[in-house]
């Protein structure tokens, strides 16, 4: 059983503290680009079905970009949290540790790699990661 020292959840901690940052300021410039660029200045003044198709994609991919990104935001959010009440390391499945490889790779990670190997042959990811 590896439990994490104290050296290392601080640099575990400031890795997603700076992930936390990165992801709301993308975040925040998304929703800034797409407050100033709308769907009309996307399609156009004119009505061409070609350029209605594109901006219709360019905003699809947008958006599931940004679900994406909040979704990280989320994670890294209960990883931070998980970290304060000292069950961060901890698989969220089975209790048992998550190596601090595991960790670096994925800061914020909830479950072991047995957990999440598991996790993903039953729930398989319906929509491709962008």
């Amino acid at each position: 059983m590896e439990i994490l020292t104290t050296s290392q959840r601080v640099t575990l901690r400031q890795t997603l503290s700076d992930q936390r940052r990165m992801l709301q300021q993308s975040l925040a410039a998304a929703h800034a680009a797409a407050s100033g660029e709308g769907y009309r200045a996307l399609a156009g003044s004119a009505h061409d079905a070609g350029d209605e198709a594109n901006a219709d994609v360019e905003a699809d991919v947008a958006a599931a970009r940004d679900d994406r990104k909040t979704e990280e935001l989320r994670e890294v959010d209960r990883a931070l949290a998980r970290l304060d009440d000292g069950t961060y390391g901890l698989c969220t499945e089975c209790g048992d540790t998550i190596g601090f490889g595991r960790l670096m790779a994925a800061p914020a990670a909830g479950r072991c790699l047995a957990c999440q190997s598991a996790f993903e042959r039953t729930h398989p990811q319906r929509t491709p990661s962008l």
